[in-house]
Order: C-alpha cells, then sequence, then structure tokens
C-alpha cells in the first residue's frame, strides 16, 4: 500500500486530454495527463510469431537513437518488451479539493510467453531508481513504493495487464484505470534456451550491442536454435 497526495485545483484541468485514459478521466478526482514508456537498459522485444526483416530495416532501426522512437519501431509491427519494461505515469488533480491516490491493483491476463522472434540489444545497463515495483509471478501483483514510475516483470508469462488506482476526494471512494495509450500494458517473458544455446526457445532472432559479435552496429540475424554468444561467423 502506498499514499500520494495531490494538493487541490482551483478547478478542473483545463488542458485537452491528449490520451485515452486522459479523455476518460477527465471528469474525475485525478487527470491521467500521460504514459511515458521509460528506457529499461536492456532492449529485448519478442514477437508471437516468426518475423523476417532485410537488411534496409536492420539498419533503419540500428540507427535510431532517441529511446520513444526506438519503442515505436517495434510497437508498430506488433513486438512486446521481454523481461520487463518501465512506464512513467503522470497524474494531474482534477478537483477542487485535496485527492489521495492510496493504492493501486493490477488486472492481468497471462500466457506462455512470446516464442517466434527476438530483438537482443543489451547494453552496460542503467542505474535508474524504480519508484514502483510490479512482479507479474505474483498471483496477486501488488505495488511497492511512492511514485508512480511502475517497473512489470516476468520471468513466467506473456502478460497483458491495465492498472487500477484506488482514490480518495473528500468523503468519496474512486478507481481510475491506467492503460498503455487505449491499450493493455504488455510485457513477455524471456524464453530460456538450452545450454550455452541462449535463444533456442526462440524460432527466430536478431541480436545487436554486446552481443553482436561481428560488430558494425546493425542487427545481425542469428540461428536462434544453435547460437551461442561465442559464435564468430558473420
Amino acid at each position: 500500500m502506498f499514499r500520494l497526495t495531490i494538493p487541490a485545483q482551483g478547478g478542473r484541468v483545463k488542458n485537452e486530454p491528449q490520451s485515452t485514459e486522459a479523455k476518460e478521466s477527465a471528469r474525475a478526482p485525478v487527470k491521467i495527463a500521460s504514459v511515458d514508456h521509460v528506457d529499461t537498459g536492456a532492449q529485448n522485444w519478442a514477437f508471437k510469431n516468426s518475423r523476417t526483416f532485410d537488411q534496409a530495416e536492420l539498419e533503419e532501426v540500428s540507427r535510431i537513437s532517441e529511446n520513444e522512437e526506438y519503442r515505436k519501431w517495434f510497437t508498430t509491427r506488433d513486438a512486446v518488451p521481454a523481461e520487463r519494461r518501465r512506464d512513467l505515469i503522470t497524474v494531474e488533480g482534477n478537483s477542487a479539493q485535496s485527492v489521495e491516490i492510496n493504492g493501486l491493483q493490477v488486472d492481468k491476463k497471462c500466457s506462455p510467453p512470446l516464442s517466434g522472434t527476438l530483438f537482443t540489444n543489451p547494453n552496460a545497463g542503467q542505474a535508474n531508481n524504480i519508484s514502483l515495483l510490479l512482479d507479474l509471478d505474483e498471483q496477486i501483483p501488488t505495488p511497492r513504493g511512492m511514485k508512480i514510475l511502475v517497473d512489470a516483470s516476468s520471468t513466467k508469462y506473456f502478460c497483458e495487464y491495465t492498472l487500477n488506482l484506488k482514490i480518495t476526494a473528500g468523503d468519496a471512494q474512486f478507481t481510475q484505470k491506467v492503460m498503455d495509450n487505449g491499450t493493455p500494458f504488455k510485457v513477455s517473458a524471456m524464453l530460456e534456451g538450452k545450454g550455452d544455446k541462449i535463444l533456442s526457445g526462440y524460432q527466430s532472432a536478431y541480436v545487436g550491442g554486446v552481443l553482436n559479435t561481428c560488430g558494425g552496429g546493425t542487427f545481425q540475424k542469428v540461428d536462434a536454435p544453435t547460437w551461442t554468444s561465442l559464435a564468430g561467423d558473420c
């Protein structure tokens, strides 16, 4: 359980809603101003089915340096963050009285992890301060922390989930649903390989970053069932 108090507003927020969540909450005590994907540093993306990408597409995504554009490249192709994701939920008071966010519940639907194509581009990692942790492997996921920066992960499942903020305004209780700009949040566990064949759980895979033994800064297609991190064939 956590509690976050939002001061009273002089009136309702007049900004035009920019997302589905904002539109739905325009008359609620709390307005969902934005939901932004935050870089985890891992850069792993999974597809439900095996996908083939040509050299031009691989060079295109390899050139992207801006996190939001990188995310869009994958999500517009129906890819899902693999292993973990972070989302920063920005809320604004939308009431003439103080509002308390005093709880958060998770509605989830989980199934086996995605096993089609994996893009993996690990780097040296990041040292971010995580404010709210969700373990989707728990039967009833519970939040931990004070702010609404959600770090969700799974080592077992592919999960679709929505967040429900529990809100108190005066003597009234409210529930505010939070989604990923109109759709459920999604994350897939990464499948374990066999022995040193760490990608063998996938039908196909593309590696970048420190896993790309050929270098060059562009994603490299590998034979997922047989590839190892020591492979040197380009």
